[in-house]
């Protein structure tokens, strides 16, 4: 008995494992979906519109008859005959289609299902038996782990079944609330407040739906495992669970039908009065009061109650016993932060009689003294999430003080006025005289700010405090403060230079900070300060110039901008001239100029070799020395790359000119092309390293290539095995760091993933060693070299239309036109950003595979005028072979010239894929999708189904289908090609 025992938990167990490997598979043709095992087998046909996986590992099935599920062996648990299924009550979720969720699969043997159908909803058990049916409307929950209790609408009944479907109350009209772990629940014409109360005729029930006891509520709730919060005729009470009355229902409850605390109830009588109540049912405070409110402490923890009674007010601490007496016509509540034992205090401002006091209850129930003004002063504080008292203002014999928060005086009655400063903190002015104190209140202490006079004005002081200050109004005698801040000065501090307001046209009134005296400018609207002497002034007029710290002028406000460079030692100044156009000075310190030339643009001293315009021309400044190294001579000058400059001359014609002013090229060539060179994209050289430059040039059809030190190649053979090099080696000059070249590169990646770590010298030999068949290298290279010939060059419409957005366009066509060829020159001088990739996919001895990427740019700005991104070419594939002792470049219907042939191993190879996630169309418009790529190798040809556009992380992956050569073989038409795939 034991063996067979043993042998069936085996089978078990092997069934169960056997069941965990089940996978859902498209079958990729018939656009259908189906179960495999691990072994690759159909465990359920593909004949179904959608399976899904849930996280329990059951299946989820689609099918034109309705919805079904599999067990996880793939056994059906419920045929596919319902329209919808709500699987809440399981907790089950679907797994994504791509194979990746967060819901970590459970198995739960003991599950209910709820499969939707027509007007009828049917509650199953894991075995797929109906144990219950109801209307599609009707809610369905799960009592505990034993019962189901379930209510339909319209009308309103209540059903209570346990989980073997046996029916303990059936339709029974009105509400049940849940039982839970209950013997007894509450029965009522409805259910309110989300399910917690029970309304109108409540009863207590059993499971079964007899009657407990005769009490009849309008109101009940279960609140406690043995305690029932009742309502009857507007009062309430409490009740245990065999219906023994626990608090007599005598009083109304303020607050209604709701969880009881140990604090209690606010009670009403018949007259209204409140009180409260102890949720044993002991009144604690008797309810004869008009109003009464919580008192919350530190934490939101309740100390007790403020109650009125006819005009009076007091404070009842939570025992009922008197705190504060009711004899006040006001209280406030005011929350001390004692630092000493971090925690809060609750004490109180009070108002008798016209005087205000302030009372400590941990110190004394009366107020130690009375004063004519007391005002409390504290801030939300968000650590403790309410108000903080920081302080108090008090008013004694008509002058002003502050206590600290514990009651103490922080400063006595000495101050004839006290008032808010516009603040957002808690800031206050105390005044006495001209004296004008500042007192902020914080949390930690009361800080004192003595300000002291600054400037003396008609009938107004400036005050300062550190770098601070406000303007006081003075009294007609001047002997004291009456307002402070009023006029709203604005007060801007440059170095030495103190702005002290600005009139209705925006001029200023500048006055020396250091000696208060008054700056004597006029018309002053701007001030910057550049150096610690030297400031950049701007009048209404919008003229721009310079003074010192004493507003001496240095220089006279006639130019239009001035820049500061070097601490001042620099000036920059432009003006406007006669010839209608801005021109800038380098003057000194001291307003002299220091270059007798007039410069298009300012540039920054010190700062090496800058290309600076002079009129129409550009040349190369040495910013040090203020001489230049390439004369102002040439309309279009820009840097190319390390200590090289591209000119081009007035007629069109192209040349190098080094750093130092000599030609390398002579501007006579129509085309210039930094072909390679041995530096970074920003075109420098790293130090140490001689540089490696070679351009490619271009008069009329003379072709030259020309290195840094200016020798020239002319033999066509040469330039064209320098490009050959350029693309197969994919290391210009074996040079480990970045360099230019503007010739393709061919990405051997595909077919040599295995170059990483090696060194140069491998990586070549690797590469060399593809190349047997020296004619389809050629037939490569002069592929590529003519489509790279045929290249656009971009120019974008906006760097264009920069000439214009900086003041550069001029009335000279000609130089315009040149200016934009200039600009255009510049944004292609690394090569043209849209040229083609190329990817070597396979070669062999008598075929290569290459594949043409066209990546997808991103406009900037320009792109946002669009409506839609349009998504990249996928890649297009050049197939080459030699035949005959002729390299040809083949297509797909060179192979497959009978189309039912291609359709036939198109179908075979896609039915071998498990793991493609295709869109639902006909094999003729996956077909299409292939749109003629493919790749030859030695084993074979691989079709590129394109996905349709779906991308994953913004990288396209188009779909390999595999044809081996066994299947060219067997037809007449495509067997030729197998020989010269085969061929070593």
């Amino acid at each position: 008995m034991k063996q067979l025992l043993l042998i069936f938990s085996i089978v078990l167990l092997t069934s169960s494992a056997e069941a965990q490997t089940l996978h859902i598979v498209k079958d990729n043709v018939n656009c259908s979906y189906g179960l495999k095992d691990k072994d690759g087998n159909w465990v359920i046909d593909p004949i179904y519109t959608l399976i899904q996986e849930y996280n329990s590992g059951y299946f989820l099935v689609k099918d034109p008859m309705g919805d079904g599920i599999l067990t996880p062996a793939g056994k059906w648990l419920v045929p596919c005959e319902y329209d919808r299924f709500d699987d809440q009550i399981s907790g089950w979720k679907l797994m994504y289609n791509n194979g990746y969720s967060n819901n970590a699969k459970v198995v739960d043997k003991d599950f209910f299902l709820l499969g939707i159908k027509g007007d009828q909803k049917k509650l199953m058990n894991a075995r797929g038996k109906v144990l219950c049916s109801m209307g599609v409307d009707a809610n369905c929950e799960r009592d505990n782990e034993a019962h189901f209790l379930i209510h339909e609408a319209s009308p309103t009944s209540a059903t209570y079944i346990d989980t073997s479907g046996k029916v303990l109350i059936n339709k029974k009209p009105g509400a049940i609330l849940p039982f839970r772990e209950r013997n007894y629940s509450l029965h009522g014409k409805s259910v309110v407040s989300y399910g917690r109360i029970s309304a109108g005729e409540v009863r207590m029930i059993n499971q079964n739906g007899e009657k407990l006891n005769n009490q009849v509520y309008d109101r009940a709730m279960l609140v406690l495992r043995d305690r029932i919060s009742v309502e009857l005729n507007g009062k309430h009470g409490i009740i245990s669970a065999d219906g023994n009355v626990l608090i007599e229902l005598k009083y109304k409850w303020e607050m209604g039908l709701g969880n009881p605390t140990d604090e209690g109830w606010v009670i009403l009588d018949e007259q209204g009065h409140k009180g409260i109540m102890k949720s044993t049912g002991q009144v604690l405070i008797e309810p004869v009061y008009d109003k009464l409110y919580d008192i919350n402490g530190r934490n939101s923890r309740k100390e007790g109650w403020m109650v009125e009674k006819g005009e009076k007010k007091g404070v009842l601490d939570l025992s009922g016993n008197w705190l504060i007496p009711l004899e006040y016509d006001k209280i406030e509540r005011f929350y001390v932060f004692d630092r000493q034992h971090r925690i809060l205090k609750t004490n109180y401002v009070v108002w008798k009689s016209g005087m205000v006091a302030y009372i400590r209850p941990d110190i004394s129930k009366a107020p130690e003294k009375f004063y004519s003004y007391l005002e409390p002063i504290s801030d939300y504080d968000y650590t403790y999430k309410q108000s903080i008292g920081y302080g108090l203002i008090f008013q004694q014999n008509g002058k002003y003080g502050i206590l600290n928060p514990d009651g103490t005086v922080f400063v006595d009655s000495e101050f004839e006025q006290s008032m808010k400063r516009g603040t957002s903190d808690e800031r206050y002015w105390f005044i006495s005289g001209r004296e004008l104190v500042e007192f902020a209140f914080k949390r930690s202490e009361i800080e004192r700010r003595d300000w002291k006079p600054f400037l003396e004005l008609d009938d107004k002081v400036v005050y300062s405090f550190k770098r601070l200050f406000t303007v006081a109004q003075l009294s007609g005698d001047r002997k004291k403060i009456i307002e402070v801040g009023d006029d709203n000065y604005a007060f801007n501090r440059y170095g030495n230079m103190l702005v002290l307001n600005h009139d209705e046209h925006g001029v200023m009134n500048l006055y020396n900070y250091e000696t208060t005296k008054k700056i004597h400018l006029k018309n002053i609207t701007w001030v910057e300060q550049s150096s610690n002497n030297r400031f950049v002034i701007r009048t209404r007029s919008n003229n721009a110039g310079v003074v010192d710290k004493n507003g001496n002028i240095i220089i006279d406000t006639v130019y239009n901008t001035i820049e500061l460079q070097n601490g001042g030692a620099h000036i920059w100044a432009s003006k406007f001239y006669s010839n209608n156009e801005y021109k800038w000075l380098l003057l000194d310190s001291n307003g002299v100029q220091i270059v007798n030339a007039r410069f298009d643009q300012s540039f920054r001293i010190n700062s090496g070799d800058q290309l600076v315009k002079d009129g129409y021309n550009t040349g190369l400044m040495d910013t040090k020395t203020l001489k230049w190294k390439i004369q102002p001579t040439h309309p279009c000058l820009y840097q190319l790359v390390d200590q090289y400059y591209i000119t081009i001359t007035e007629n069109r014609k192209k040349g190098v000119v080094r750093s130092n002013g000599t030609y390398l090229i002579q501007p006579i060539y129509d085309t210039i092309i930094l072909l390679a060179a041995n530096t970074n994209i920003g075109g420098r050289v790293r130090s140490g390293v001689e540089p490696e430059f070679y351009w490619l040039v271009r008069q009329g059809n003379r072709e030259l290539l020309i290195d840094h030190d200016g020798k020239q190649t002319s033999s066509l053979s040469a330039i064209r095995d320098f490009k050959a090099s350029l693309l197969f080696d994919d290391t210009m000059l074996l040079k480990t760091y970045n360099q230019i070249w503007n010739f393709p590169v061919l990405n051997y990646a595909p077919s040599l993933h295995f170059l990483r770590n090696l060194t140069p010298e491998q990586v070549r030999r690797k590469k060399q060693e593809l190349w047997k068949n020296p004619r389809i290298k050629s037939v490569i290279y002069d592929s590529i070299n003519k489509e790279w010939e045929a290249r656009n060059v971009v120019c974008s419409q906006r760097n264009t239309m920069s000439i214009t957005s900086f003041g550069l366009q001029t009335t000279n066509e000609e130089y315009n036109q040149l200016q934009q060829l200039c600009q255009c020159a510049q944004q292609n001088k690394y090569g043209n950003a849209r040229a083609v990739a190329y990817k070597l996919m396979s070669v062999g001895p008598k075929f290569a595979t290459l594949a043409r990427e066209y990546p997808y740019y991103n406009h900037g700005w320009e792109y946002q005028f669009s409506q839609a991104p349009i998504p990249p070419p996928a890649d297009k594939h050049w197939n080459f072979i030699e035949r005959n002792n002729k390299v040809e470049n083949v297509v797909l219907s060179d192979i497959f010239p009978n189309d039912s042939t291609l359709m036939d191993e198109f179908i075979e190879a896609l039915q071998k894929r498990d793991d493609l996630q295709l869109e639902c169309s006909s094999i003729e418009t996956m077909l299409e999708m292939v749109n003629g790529r493919f790749r030859l190798m030695e084993d074979g040809i691989s079709l590129y189904l394109d996905r349709n556009h779906q991308a994953y992380y913004g990288a396209y992956t188009p779909i390999e289908l595999f044809i081996p050569l066994e299947n060219l073989e067997k037809h007449p038409e495509s067997k030729w090609i197998v020989p010269i795939l085969k061929a070593k």
